[in-house]
């Protein structure tokens, strides 16, 4: 298992004190110089490996899972339930084909997923905050 610099980003091995690539000190947060080999060739500047996403719980929106699954089931052929739970381009989507009735199906089925699904599946799938 390998460790991420909270620094820069680069992957460490398991048991380094120091990140390897820009010297970040795990324990204190203390910078050092990265060793430089001894015939003076330099590595290439590494781009740090990007970040996950993660978001603080309070900037998450919070919806009704209740409110989205009745929305999605009643008003499904026009994608109102999409854009409650902010997929607006699912739900213009959703607009643009509800003459065919495909989407008040798929609105029928999603509804039905998300009121017989549990509260941590509704939060974790459209990353929201269920209120209910």
């Amino acid at each position: 298992m390998s460790k991420y610099c909270p620094n820069c980003g680069a992957q460490n091995p398991d048991g380094a004190n120091f990140c390897i690539s820009c010297g970040y000190g795990f324990a204190d947060g203390t910078q050092r110089q990265a060793a430089q080999p001894e015939d003076g060739y330099q590595q290439p500047y590494a781009q740090p490996q990007p970040r996950p996403q993660v978001f603080r719980v309070s900037e998450l929106p919070r919806r009704s899972r209740i409110a989205a699954g009745v929305l999605y089931i009643i008003l499904g052929d026009l994608g109102i339930g999409d854009f409650y739970l902010n997929r607006i381009g699912a739900g213009i989507a959703a607009l643009l084909f509800c003459w065919t009735g495909i989407p008040a199906i798929i609105g029928l089925v999603k509804g039905i997923v998300i009121l017989s699904g549990s509260r941590a599946s509704f939060e974790r799938k459209y990353d929201v905050i269920a209120e209910d």
